[in-house]
């Protein structure tokens, strides 16, 4: 039996502006062949409807995703 060590990902969650979700998810999802496919957990930087510059975590469940900032 092979021994390792897991790493748990883990991250708090909330809920996204509606109009700062739509728009990370089609940010996400115009690149998701080329950047995001097979990866089950990925990081998308995007500035945000503030303007200020974020990194959105997110389980990979294919196109249209969750999302957690």
């Amino acid at each position: 039996m092979a021994m390792g060590i897991y790493i748990i990902f883990y991250k708090p969650t909330f809920w996204l502006n509606f109009k700062e979700y739509v728009k990370i998810c089609s940010e996400i999802n115009q690149i998701y062949e080329a950047q995001y496919k097979g990866k089950p957990i990925a990081a998308h930087a995007s500035f945000g409807i503030d303007g200020k510059a974020y990194v959105y975590w997110f389980e990979n469940h294919g196109l249209t995703t969750t999302i957690y900032s």
